[in-house]
């Protein structure tokens, strides 16, 4: 709608880094089609590597994925990640389909805060 919510949350993300650079990352759940968006805004009103950002989408999720041949066969098929998948990111930016194939690496690790844009895809796809 052209509020400024995108922008608003992120200098809330901003100042909460910059009072305690040691917090524990921020996960952003957007449709796929908003994720550009976010990255556009973070370019574009901070400064860069303002956000360590980590994007769970594409060639970098496919990246970061555990290889099958190295889970054990009562957990292959639930989408894990890489022990070590967050690597200095302060920022995990990933889409509700995303969130709903990885929802056991996303829900071992704690967060400072969880943005759901664009929220009623809740409804739609984590069904």
């Amino acid at each position: 709608m052209g509020l400024g919510k995108t922008l608003q949350l992120l200098i809330f993300i901003a100042a909460c880094l910059e009072e305690n650079p040691a917090a524990d990352p921020f996960l952003i759940v957007a449709p796929v089609s908003l994720l550009e968006n976010w990255r556009e805004e973070m370019a574009k009103f901070f400064m860069p590597k303002t956000f360590p950002l980590l994007t769970l989408y594409g060639g970098d999720l496919a990246r970061l994925r555990t290889p099958n041949d190295g889970i054990d066969d009562g957990l292959a098929g639930i989408g894990l990640l890489r022990r070590d998948w967050l690597g200095n990111a302060k920022v995990v930016l990933t889409t509700y389909e995303t969130l709903r194939d990885l929802e056991f690496t996303l829900a071992a690790q704690k967060w400072s805060a969880v943005i759901c844009d664009e929220a009623q895809k809740i409804r739609t796809q984590m069904q």
